[in-house]
């Protein structure tokens, strides 16, 4: 079962997940080659019947022996994942020095802009995004593939993120 809180703020989403059910998953390393540790890879997965993107940061210490925190990062309005690691957020530097990885997913496109449906259940909700579900998808899909701690699964976020 799923237990998720849920606190919305103009700068700061926060979101913790302690354990998620899904069952649409695609490999992180489908041909078995290196984990790319210390870099910054594009994944995808399939949720719904399409492909949703998210950038992958292992810590260059990562080892399957050893279960590790993740932190999943949301960019903001108009956002997108990539830039959000590279330029805004800079957590690389925390994920080795504590052994973090870290997962920034990428909001689907609505109207040109890049949009993430936080409050699917709202009144005014501009969008159908199933995006709780991919996030349940890809915490699945990272704990099938890595080594992961269920207890240990926290989000942030910036502005809409």
């Amino acid at each position: 079962m799923k237990n998720i809180f849920l606190s919305a703020g103009l700068y700061l989403t926060c979101i913790f997940f302690f354990g998620c059910n899904s069952s649409e998953s695609n490999s992180i390393d489908p041909d078995g080659s290196d984990l790319f540790l210390g870099d910054l890879i594009t994944q995808n997965i399939l949720h719904n019947g399409s492909e949703r993107e998210y950038q992958l940061y292992l810590p260059s210490s990562y080892n399957e022996e050893t279960l590790y925190p993740v932190l999943l990062n949301f960019h903001g309005f108009g956002g997108n994942a990539k830039d959000y690691f590279t330029y805004e957020s800079n957590f690389q530097e925390v994920a080795d020095q504590e052994g973090v990885i870290l997962v920034y997913p990428q909001a689907l496109l609505l109207s040109g802009f890049s949009v993430w449906n936080a409050a699917p259940f709202a009144e005014d909700n501009k969008t159908d995004f199933d995006d709780i579900g991919f996030i349940e998808t890809l915490i699945v899909n990272l704990q099938d593939q890595l080594s992961i701690d269920p207890e240990r699964i926290y989000a942030a976020g910036f502005s809409t993120g």
